[in-house]
């Protein structure tokens, strides 16, 4: 639950949000970037 609340907690401050969502949207772009190459490797 501390984890939780630190977490939180970091989000408040300026910017953090922001960071965390670039870092997510670029993990999921990276991802969705593989999975496709790797279906077009197969067909």
């Amino acid at each position: 639950m501390s984890e939780v609340r630190k977490f939180t907690k970091r989000l408040s401050k300026p910017g953090t949000a922001a960071e965390v969502r670039q870092s997510v949207s670029e993990a999921v772009r990276t991802t969705v970037d593989l999975v496709v190459s790797r279906l077009f490797y197969f067909f």
